[in-house]
Order: C-alpha cells, then sequence, then structure tokens
C-alpha cells in the first residue's frame, strides 16, 4: 500500500493515479484499477481539500469500504527556489523539496497533505534524511492553510550540518515567529514522527520503532475545524533540492 487511512477501525489504501487519470476531487474509483508500481506527477490547476492561496497536485486518491472519498496532494509552500516533487513506489515516498524550511514568519517547503476535520493525527516513518544543509527538515505537520505564514505544529529531523535530532516546530499566530523544542536524537530508518490532534491541541511525538511513543511537547493552537496534515520534507536552501523518502505513512480521521 501507498498511504493507509484509518477511520472507525477500517484502514484504507491509497493509490497512485497516473497524471493523465486525474478525475474529480470527489469522484470514486476503483483502487484495483489505480495500482501502478510507481508514478511522477507535474503541476496542474487542482487544489486542496482546504481553501488554498496556490494550485496544488493532486497525486493520490482513495474510496474507503463506505464509500466516501479521500484525497491526498501536494504542494510547494512559500516562494521555493527550486519545484519540489514526489514518486511512490511499492509503499515508500520519495519527497524532493527546497526552501529555507520552518523558521522565522514566512515558510519554504515541499508538502504531501490531505484534508482533516476535527480530531486526528498523522505519523510517518523517514527511511532516510541526507540534507546536506543545516537547516535540512523532514517530518509530519499539521497547518491550517498553505499560506507561508500558516500556523502550524510540526514534528521533524535534522539532517543536515551533521545534526540528528528530532524536533517540535509550530506557529501559534498567523504571520508570527517560529518556536522549537529539541528532543533525543533518532537516527532513521529507526526513526518514527506522529501528531495527534485532538480539540485544539496537538501533541508532537517521536518514536524508535512506530510502537512506543514518547511526548515531546503538547501545544494548543487556535485552528478552525478543517486543516491540512501530511509530510514535509525542506532542504534549507533555495538553491539546493533534497531527496528524502518515507514509509508507513498513516493518517487517522
Amino acid at each position: 500500500s501507498a498511504w493507509q487511512r484509518s477511520s472507525s477501525n477500517v484502514t484504507s489504501t491509497f493509490a497512485i493515479l497516473p497524471s493523465a487519470s486525474l478525475m474529480p476531487p470527489l469522484a470514486l474509483i476503483s483502487a484495483a484499477a489505480a495500482r501502478i508500481a510507481a508514478s511522477e506527477f507535474t503541476p496542474n490547476e487542482r487544489t486542496g481539500p482546504v481553501l488554498a492561496p496556490k494550485p496544488a497536485i493532486l497525486i493520490t486518491r482513495c474510496c474507503d469500504e463506505a464509500g466516501a472519498a479521500a484525497t491526498v496532494y501536494a504542494a510547494d509552500i512559500g516562494a521555493v527556489g527550486i519545484a519540489g516533487l514526489t514518486t511512490q513506489s511499492a509503499g515508500t515516498f520519495s519527497v524532493k523539496g527546497s526552501g529555507a524550511g520552518l523558521a522565522g514568519t514566512v515558510d519554504q517547503l515541499r508538502y504531501l497533505y490531505q484534508g482533516l476535520v476535527g480530531d486526528g493525527s498523522i505519523s510517518a516513518r523517514i527511511m532516510t534524511h541526507g540534507g546536506a544543509v543545516a537547516a535540512s527538515i523532514a517530518g509530519v505537520m499539521v497547518r491550517e492553510t498553505l499560506a507561508p505564514g500558516s500556523k502550524f505544529g510540526a514534528v521533524v529531523h535534522h539532517a543536515g550540518g551533521g545534526k540528528k535530532n528530532v524536533s517540535a516546530i509550530r506557529r501559534t499566530s498567523t504571520g508570527g515567529s517560529t518556536s522549537m523544542t529539541s528532543a533525543t536524537s533518532l537516527t532513521p530508518p529507526g526513526c518514527w514522527v506522529r501528531i495527534v490532534r485532538t480539540g485544539g491541541t496537538l501533541t508532537l511525538q517521536r518514536s524508535v520503532d512506530g510502537i512506543s511513543w514518547s511526548t515531546i511537547m503538547n501545544v494548543t493552537i487556535s485552528m478552525p475545524t478543517n486543516v491540512t496534515m501530511g509530510i514535509l520534507v525542506s532542504s534549507g536552501s533555495d538553491t539546493v533540492l533534497d531527496t528524502d523518502t518515507f514509509a508507513s505513512v498513516i493518517a487517522n480521521s
């Protein structure tokens, strides 16, 4: 499977569609007809499930057993120097991203995401992260909008400059500065990250095995019921494109 989604104890599998087969966001499809070993996508004018200030890239689609459609998108957040790219093969996502990351009052990164309504969680295993720039990050995020100055909470792994720590980063006011709390070092592929949203609280977590989770911090961020959640990559530079890989990406809602 490429990306799993759990709802009411039922797990659904996201399947990659070729770009030529994109359909309206609420259309239902057969997962069996969408099994492709590896696919690459280029930008189009599709937009995500939450009102967004710029186009996103529709990359995967799923129908769960209840018949409800769920869609995953990808987008470059902010004025990145090099456009990002996402591919998938055998359940592993390869995400290429540039930009300064989650720092200051505006963000620059590659974001693979879906909508979240109310409570839920997003978790992923970071398989590789080989950033050469000190500010390089890869991880998971819950984000209010696709605007560069949006509120968010994220758990990321730092690779560049010899750093191997996992950090919780957040922006609690639109257009405000970010704050970071560091945690114990983890080294991919033994690096799982997770965010759990309960009401207005985000629980930011890390794990060495994806089973036992340690909470880095809890943070209260005032956001609407409808937000986004997903995985992110930033090289830490507008002139460098990082390629990082993720597996076991699970969205619960």
